[in-house]
């Protein structure tokens, strides 16, 4: 039987810094939802996301593929997506596709929101 779930997404402001909790599988059905919310983010002016994957299941290669678009999409228009909390299932998966090294990864939400809060002191 086919089980599916629909990721939520809670946002939280915090020093000008956007997080975002994805909890559940991450796949072709909830890419529309998080490009919907990503979408209402960035018309709000919002540029620095953290994307907390503390309680993530299940990513899809196609939901891999939705969040580097997304994050690709931020950089062009100044902006950029930290990934914290990423569960060890899913950062081996990463691994695997060499995407680590090409995304920020940080341990905690926390870390995410003041690595943010250095990049802007470093640009003053």
């Amino acid at each position: 039987m086919l089980n599916i779930e629909v990721i939520e997404m809670e946002e939280d402001v915090c020093n000008g810094v956007t997080t975002v909790a994805i909890n559940g599988r991450f796949d072709f059905r909830a890419v529309p939802q998080f490009a919907r919310v990503m979408e209402q983010l960035i018309a709000k002016g919002e540029r620095k996301i953290v994307l907390d994957l503390s309680k993530l299941d299940y990513l899809s290669s196609y939901g891999f593929g939705a969040l580097l678009h997304r994050s690709s999409t931020l950089k062009l228009t100044g902006g950029d997506i930290f990934f914290c909390n990423i569960p060890p299932k899913i950062k081996g998966m990463l691994d695997l596709f060499g995407a680590t090294s090409h995304l920020e990864i940080f341990d905690t939400v926390e870390e995410a929101e003041d690595a943010f809060q250095e990049e802007i002191l470093v640009l003053a």
